[in-house]
């Protein structure tokens, strides 16, 4: 009886054992990398032998030989990286440095107020102010990056000039040999004159793994970034491919259409918004995932540039208002910006200002000041609001420029003077124009306005039949066009888009 009671003791003591041991796992790598203390869960205060002394302890309770626990090797290499960094008395000293400014900067909030709970406090400031100054040395090495690359591509354009000199006085050649008749590449377009400009633009459609990834799903929305493009699906997934159309990355971000995504100044976050009424950041180079579940379609979603230092992200929906998620050390939570009488379509986000178009017209929110600018309405005469996506885009930090139906506006943002009433800056509409076309993409090429555009908005609905396949097909509908427009409202060069299955599309459907 008794050696089966201490069986049961033992194997009692065996299970709380390594309960303890998962339960020390688990809160290792829920401390944050840059704080070494609170992973060896020792106070700012202790001794090099203090820090031995846990290391220890803390290794022999976690190493991977002695627990089942699926992540135990990550949490000891955890370990063993803020052992190391502990013991190094130059690092140690940086990072109570560090911590000894956080405190400074607080010490002046919370006044008289000192206990665990400040310096918790004191912990994420240390925090946030590392943040600051890793995205500090990531800008500096990208912009040593684009300097050698900018370097590499004039090496390699004055190298690849002499090449194309020699090809194109070989293809004069053979022309006056007689390839007459020769059937042209696929994307190269006839020419009659020989004295016409070389076109301004070229094209080339994507490959790579493009084509797997819409065999059976479609895009919904588009975003370029310099890099790279984002492009969310109507299945509810976000993919990331190279300008060559070679996958990246893709995930699973909704269960529903893909409405807009936004990517961050650093090109380190992706934030979709969905019909399944959740905005979704996901990290590219990290596990980071922030999900919003706001219960009705997004449609929407401009995430702050900086998010990397602050948290936030600006949507909207069909909901009517404009919300401003941000997240802080000791609070997470939103605030509504703004409640229209119709759908939030479209939204943008450059510095501290923020854009969204809505019935009323388009907004403009200074989120530093917080505080709305002003409000540009609508031009006159133009069509309902939610017939055509109105188009945003910063051109800088002062200039918006807005495509709304057939009209194009430019609004320069001025400051006032310093003795006016009212927000420090007001809106001053610089260009106003109205096409013939409806606009479903703007961008800036060279100092000349990029303009995607779809015939006009009087045969949008006209002459609509059924398709084989079910969809609803555009009998008068014609290829979208991309046009360049200069500065002078003048027409420098407009291209047809043969664009498969452009009968199905409206000019909603388009983007730049």
């Amino acid at each position: 009886m008794t050696d089966a009671s201490g069986d049961v003791d033992r194997l009692l003591q065996l299970e709380a054992t390594q309960l303890s041991r998962q339960q020390e796992v688990d809160r290792v790598l829920a401390q944050s990398i840059l704080d070494p203390f609170s992973i060896l869960g020792v106070p700012h205060t202790c001794s090099p032998s203090d820090i031995k002394l846990a290391y220890r302890s803390k290794s022999r309770l976690i190493h991977p030989d002695k627990t089942a626990h699926a992540r135990a090797r990550d949490a000891f290499e955890r370990l063993k990286r803020a052992e190391t960094e502990l013991m190094d008395d130059e690092r140690r000293k940086a990072i109570l440095a560090m911590m000894e400014e956080a405190r400074r900067e607080l010490a002046a909030e919370w006044k008289l107020e000192r206990g665990d709970e400040f310096e918790r406090a004191v912990v994420e400031k240390y925090k946030a102010i590392m943040v600051d100054i890793e995205w500090r040395k990531r800008q500096r090495l990208k912009q040593e990056l684009a300097r050698e690359g900018a370097a590499s591509a004039r090496e390699e354009e004055m190298a690849g000039s002499t090449d194309a000199d020699t090809a194109s006085l070989a293809s004069n050649g053979a022309s006056d040999l007689g390839s007459a008749g020769a059937p042209k590449a696929s994307g190269e377009f006839e020419d009659d004159s020989e004295d016409e400009d070389e076109p301004a633009l070229r094209y080339k459609r994507l490959g790579g793994s493009v084509p797997g990834l819409f065999e059976k799903d479609t895009a919904s929305t588009l975003r370029a970034c310099e890099r790279f493009l984002v492009l969310g699906t109507h299945w509810g997934n976000v993919i990331v491919i190279d300008i060559e159309g070679n996958l990246i990355k893709q995930w699973r971000a909704h269960s529903a259409t893909v409405n807009s995504v936004s990517v961050d100044a650093d090109s380190e976050y992706v934030a979709s918004a969905g019909d399944d009424g959740r905005v979704v950041v996901h990290g590219l180079y990290n596990d980071d995932i922030t999900i919003v579940d706001y219960s009705r379609p997004v449609k929407a979603v401009a995430i702050d540039p900086m998010f990397s230092r602050r948290r936030r992200f600006v949507c909207g929906g069909t909901g009517g208002q404009v919300i401003m998620y941000e997240k802080k050390w000791y609070a997470k939570g939103d605030t509504i910006l703004f409640t229209s009488a119709g759908p939030i379509l479209s939204i943008q986000w450059m510095d501290s200002l923020v854009a969204w178009a809505c019935d009323e017209g388009v907004q403009v929110y200074d989120v530093g000041r917080a505080m709305r600018i002003t409000q540009i309405a609508r031009p006159e005469g133009s069509p309902r609001a939610d017939l055509f996506t109105c188009r945003l885009q910063w051109r800088d930090s002062r200039t918006l420029d807005i495509g709304w139906a057939d009209f194009v506006q430019v609004v320069v943002l001025k400051e006032r003077a310093p003795d006016a009433l009212g927000p420090l800056l007001y809106a001053e509409i610089s260009v106003l124009f109205r096409t013939d076309f409806v606009v479903c993409g703007l961008a800036l090429y060279r100092s000349q306005f990029l303009v995607l555009t779809y015939g006009d908005h009087g045969t949008v609905d006209q002459g609509r039949v059924d398709s084989d396949g079910g969809q609803e097909r555009n009998r008068n509908a014609q290829p979208p066009e991309l046009r360049v427009i200069s500065r002078n409202i003048e027409e420098m060069s407009s291209d047809a888009l043969p664009l498969d299955g452009y009968s199905l599309l409206q000019p909603n459907d388009y983007m730049l």
